[in-house]
Parts: C-alpha cells; sequence; structure tokens
C-alpha cells in the first residue's frame, strides 16, 4: 500500500517537450519547470504531463493548480507525474507575491521508517517511506512527517510505531538541514492503515457513539 501525491498552486516556469523514443523530435512528454516556497527557501521541481502536440503549452508566469504523484530527489528536488493542469484565470502577479499563493499540499500512504523523536516543543519527528510510479518507473521518496502540538490532538501528539503503515496529508514546510528532505507539516493522520481489526474496534466505537447520542436525545 503506497501513495505519493501533491497538488498546490503553481507560478509556471520555462517549458520544453520530450520524445523518448525520438529525441530528435518533440513528444507528448510536455516539461515545465518551477521552484515551490518553503520556509527556509525554494525546493526545484519539474512538472511533466502527457499532452497532444496540437495543444500548446501554457504560457510561461501562469498560476495554475496541478494534481499529480510525485518523488524527491536530494539532488534534483521534486519530480511530479501531473494528472491535471489547471489555469486560473490571467490576473497581474507580482513576484513578492508568490508566496501568497495556496501552498503545495502532499498526501502519503506508506511506511515509518524510524522511531519518531520528540522535540522541546513536543513535535513529533519521523520519516515516511513511499513508492510511486513517475517517470516511467516505481521509485521510492521519504520525507519528514511533523506532528505540532495543537487542537488537531486533542489526546495528545500521536506517536505512530516504526514499520507501520501511516497515512499522513500537509502542506511542505521546509527542507530538513540535516538530511536535505522535505518536511511535512501533518494536518491530517491516519495510524495503521489497513489493519483490519482496528477498523473493526473504530466501527464498534463509532456505533456505540451514534446509539448513545440517540438515546441520550430521546431522554431529552
Amino acid at each position: 500500500m503506497s501513495l505519493s501525491q501533491i497538488w498546490g498552486d503553481f507560478v509556471l516556469g520555462e517549458h520544453h517537450r520530450e520524445n523518448p523514443h525520438n529525441p530528435d523530435r518533440s513528444g507528448y512528454h510536455l516539461f515545465y519547470q518551477r521552484l515551490i516556497p518553503c520556509s527556509n527557501g525554494v525546493i526545484p521541481a519539474t512538472i511533466r504531463i502527457y499532452q497532444v502536440l496540437s495543444e500548446p503549452a501554457i504560457p510561461c508566469g501562469t498560476i495554475v493548480l496541478v494534481h499529480g504523484r510525485f518523488i524527491y530527489r536530494n539532488d534534483i528536488g521534486f519530480e511530479i507525474e501531473a494528472f491535471h493542469i489547471f489555469p486560473y484565470p490571467s490576473f497581474p502577479l507580482p513576484d513578492t507575491q508568490t508566496t501568497d499563493l495556496f501552498r503545495s499540499r502532499i498526501s502519503m500512504i506508506g511506511h515509518v521508517l524510524r522511531g519518531p523523536t520528540r522535540s522541546m516543543t513536543g513535535t513529533v519527528l519521523f520519516p515516511i517511506n513511499s513508492v510511486a510510479y513517475v517517470r516511467d518507473f516505481l521509485q521510492v521518496s521519504t520525507v519528514i512527517a511533523s506532528i505540532v502540538p495543537n487542537n488537531r490532538w486533542p489526546g495528545g501528539v500521536p506517536s505512530p510505531k516504526v514499520n507501520s503503515p501511516i497515512h499522513v496529508s500537509g502542506p511542505i514546510d521546509c527542507i530538513d538541514d540535516n538530511t536535505k528532505l522535505p518536511v511535512i507539516t501533518v494536518e491530517e493522520l491516519i495510524l495503521e492503515v489497513g489493519n483490519h481489526k482496528l477498523g473493526e474496534l473504530a466501527y464498534e466505537a463509532m456505533f456505540q457513539l451514534a446509539a448513545q447520542g440517540m438515546s441520550n436525545s430521546q431522554s431529552m
């Protein structure tokens, strides 16, 4: 079980086409260059989408919503295999406002690679491995999930088990100084993805809460 998807607003950069079967001719592989802003700099990204030759490329500087699969490599950044690229209606956007765009978010299903560490502020950090089919190959990506203490976790910040399956979603925050991996601020979290026993227990708990709510409403 694995999933590595990214979506968010991008200001497209330069583009070019490639033909994997005939490098001397244009092909269906359309590439866009872009830098993803984060709290401690920018992350290079290359977006690829399949597009027929009769369709023109989206002009440089256009604001678009991108949704696709991704892998991350320390040496080149994000490689994104786009499902869709939706251009927004054109309007002036000075470079100083590009950081106000909807931040790129990541959704990953993978496995906890190493035991979580807890910072002095209570933030829980742990790496996640996931696999995605990008650039015609199955490739592995690693990101660092960051769970910050806040109202999302009324029972305390969760701490997943090593090697357990997990699903996280959240915005790209920064690049870790030590590992050079992207750090994802977790907004949504599912522990033990695919665990049927836990699923049954969760269903029973939901059923009991629903029955209790109905009983309370009838007694009022």
